[in-house]
């Protein structure tokens, strides 16, 4: 494995398990606020959410993905002047960019509550989202410069910075407002208002970051002359915008999806007589299956940020190796994530959210059909990574709006018939599979890669397969032999099984990935102790 193709692999490593511990502290923010506010409450938040994404998604992704990769083309080319000249013009940018998101926010939320029939609660949710996107914007500009060195801890440490203020904030004006007596609808509101709060402590970590650690890691680059370093302000612009719109629209493809379903359902529900009630109690269902398969997703976000900059590396200096094997490395990686975390949450889903969710469980079907839509989350989300960094970011934009059509048909199909919200999780799943195949032909069709497919696809499967056997009975098994040892079924119960299962499932998963020789040599080098590692491997033959 290159040096080059390490750093990537641990950059995505440090914003993974950054990103696990970021969501495990979110649960904390998910969980005490479905028992506060119910599947009413989730409702009203997960109803704005999408919208709310959507519209920082430039700030959140597309900048500090648009500007890693221009940021690697100029490290790689030793031209700091013109990496820093790119930073200030797309920092300023992003200022304007979020002020005048947050401004329209603001002025057009009752325009926006008349348009979609929404509740009129939701307003206080969008007014409490309002306050962030000029510092989501401030973060991401800082984030993307980081990341185009491929130095990824600063934007690790933001992400858990954030949530623990989310946390902290949002769920503690929740239970406030509620004790005095306001409104279900107000106490969500301060619930959002956490959430803005979270990303004012991100960005001031970000802003002390680069005040404090920029000049250092620009040292580490060889400085060469280059005429680059003379673009025009107006030239630096141009290249952000080529990159950012695409790149924007792409990172939004969850909430558009969210976004549809939040447009069609209360329309289609309404078709065979569902009130506004039951439609805001299914969003809040889906809600609580998108908080759950957001841990994987994580994993897979750091996995498609990191490959980025370490592919646009390899663009910049021509080297066609080193670019086949960063992509076949990401999909390896990707798959490897997505199986497993698929049959799991799939056979688990009620246990899952009856332990999340032990006052408001419901709603676990749709957690069984995500996890299904997740192994193409996940790969497609990789493969958009992937064609971003080799500057095909429109065909992400392509694949998103076939998808679109077709999500929009489905939706309107299935909605309105007895499978109802699960109609919207069916077409979802069908929409990531369109936006997989397109990017995938697209990607196959504009490198020469060649993926190892026993070690990318058979292995994996295999031991998936392994796993999904074991996890069946694990969980049973242990259910019943807690509920025979205690005397009936209790949540603890349930809880004790779940998590042990989930342990069984990743200790065994592994153990069969080690017993095919999934992993390679170069591989397992990146790991902390990986020479003791390696040797106790070799002795047992596994390498």
């Amino acid at each position: 494995m290159s040096k080059q193709t390490e750093r990537f692999v641990k950059g995505a490593i440090i914003l993974s398990l950054a990103g696990i511990i970021a969501k495990f502290v979110s649960v904390f923010y998910r969980i005490p606020l479905v028992y506060l506010v119910g599947d009413e409450g989730i409702g009203y938040f997960q109803l704005v959410l999408p919208f709310f994404s959507i519209m920082i998604s430039a700030g959140l992704i597309g900048i500090p993905n648009a500007l890693s990769k221009l940021i690697a083309e100029d490290v790689a080319l030793g031209n700091i002047q013109g990496a820093r000249k790119t930073f200030k013009s797309t920092l300023v940018i992003s200022i304007v960019f979020g002020l005048i998101i947050s401004i329209v926010m603001i002025i057009s939320t009752n325009r926006v509550i008349q348009i979609t029939g929404w509740p009129e609660g939701t307003k206080y949710v969008i007014w409490g989202f309002a306050i962030s996107p000029v510092f989501v914007s401030i973060a991401g500009a800082i984030k993307g410069y980081f990341q185009g060195f491929q130095i990824m801890h600063p934007t690790a440490i933001s992400q858990i910075i954030e949530n623990f203020a989310k946390v902290l904030v949002g769920i503690s004006l929740a239970f406030i407002l509620l004790n005095n007596g306001a409104l279900l609808s107000k106490a969500v509101g301060g619930a959002a208002i956490g959430t803005s709060v979270g990303f004012i402590m991100s960005a001031l970590f970000m802003v002390y970051m680069f005040k404090s650690k920029h000049r250092k890691y620009e040292s580490f680059v060889q400085e060469k002359t280059s005429e680059i370093s003379d673009r025009s302000y107006a030239i630096q612009l141009k290249r952000i915008f080529i990159l950012a719109i695409p790149v924007s629209i792409a990172a939004a493809i969850f909430s558009i999806m969210s976004a549809i379903d939040n447009l069609t359902l209360f329309r289609q529900l309404a078709k065979i007589g569902f009130d506004n009630i039951y439609a805001t109690e299914v969003t809040g269902q889906m809600g609580k299956a998108y908080s759950i398969i957001n841990f994987p997703l994580t994993i897979s976000l750091a996995l498609s940020t990191s490959i980025i900059p370490a592919i646009s590396q390899s663009i910049a200096t021509n080297n066609v190796e080193e670019l086949n094997s960063k992509i076949q490395q990401g999909i390896k990686l990707a798959i490897m994530l997505a199986l497993p975390a698929a049959v799991g949450l799939f056979v688990l889903a009620e246990p899952i959210l009856t332990l999340l969710y032990p006052t408001s469980p419901d709603g676990f079907i749709y957690l069984k059909v995500y996890s299904i839509c997740l192994v193409f989350m996940i790969v497609g989300q990789t493969l958009i990574g992937i064609l971003q960094g080799i500057s095909k970011q429109n065909t992400p934009l392509i694949a998103l709006g076939v998808a679109i059509i077709v999500k929009i048909i489905l939706n309107n199909l299935l909605i309105a018939t007895s499978l109802k919200g699960v109609g919207a999780a069916i077409a979802s799943t069908v929409y990531y599979l369109v936006i997989l195949l397109i990017c995938y032909f697209v990607l196959k069709k504009n490198t020469s890669f060649k993926l190892d497919k026993l070690s990318v696809f058979v292995k994996p499967l295999i031991a998936t397969a392994v796993m999904l056997v074991t996890v069946f009975f694990a969980y049973s098994g242990i259910e019943r032999l807690l509920i025979s040892v205690s005397g009936k079924a209790s949540g603890l119960n349930n809880a004790v099984a779940t998590l042990l299962t989930v342990v069984i499932g990743i200790i065994l998963y592994f153990t069969v990935l080690l017993f095919t020789k999934t992993f390679t040599r170069e591989e397992l080098s990146i790991l902390p102790k990986h020479k003791k590692i390696i040797d106790f491997l070799d002795r047992k033959k596994l390498l």
